[in-house]
């Protein structure tokens, strides 16, 4: 399955508060979608408006494509050009653009919401943190003296990303009712709804 995801999108769901930290808002999405595509093993595309250059480029990060469109076309365009020329791949958009969706289903491509797709990656990160902290046979109890090396110890990058998302849900409004310790189950509207729960299960 190769996930496609409209970069700037999903930052924008992610971080609706926060300006001005773009490139530490980008990288931590990176870093976290490297840690999905380990557990998940499905091909990873997000791609960005902008770049420095006229045409689109290409990097490799944790096995996630990271594209920049370019100064000729948009994020959205390099997507629906991907879709048309890739339509017998299996696709999954992230995206709340209602235009690209409406686009892009006409090649069979299923979507999910940029909130879905966040606490979809949440769940993840969770769950590589508790299978690192079983895997410590050595973490039994520790004393406020040896805070160091037990933080040492706890050395992860998911653990790392959580924290730092933490910090931005904390400045969230308190009505929204995320918490980002909760994995929430995609929602699903659709005439099809059995064959996109078979495909939601592979995410």
């Amino acid at each position: 399955m190769v996930i496609i995801i409209d970069g700037y999108n999903l930052l924008r769901s992610m971080f609706p508060k926060e300006k001005g930290q773009l490139t530490r808002q980008r990288d931590q999405l990176i870093k976290s979608l490297g840690i999905y595509k380990d557990k998940k093993d499905h091909e990873v595309i997000i791609v960005f408006d902008g770049g420095f250059f006229r045409h689109a480029s290409r990097e490799v990060y944790n096995g996630v494509v990271v594209m920049f469109a370019g100064k000729r076309k948009s994020a959205d365009d390099w997507i629906f050009e991907y879709v048309k020329k890739n339509a017998e791949k299996e696709i999954f958009l992230v995206s709340n653009d209602n235009e690209l969706r409406g686009k892009c289903s006409r090649f069979k491509v299923d979507f999910i919401g940029t909130q879905d797709f966040e606490d979809l990656l949440t769940g993840i990160l969770i769950e590589d943190v508790k299978n690192s902290l079983t895997q410590k046979e050595t973490i039994t109890k520790y004393q406020q003296d040896d805070e160091d090396d037990f933080s040492k110890e706890l050395d992860n990058q998911a653990l790392d990303i959580l924290m730092e998302q933490a910090g931005v849900d904390f400045h969230k409004d308190e009505d929204d009712g995320k918490d980002f310790r909760k994995k929430k189950q995609p929602s699903i509207k659709s005439k099809e709804e059995k064959r996109l729960r078979r495909k939601f299960k592979k995410l």
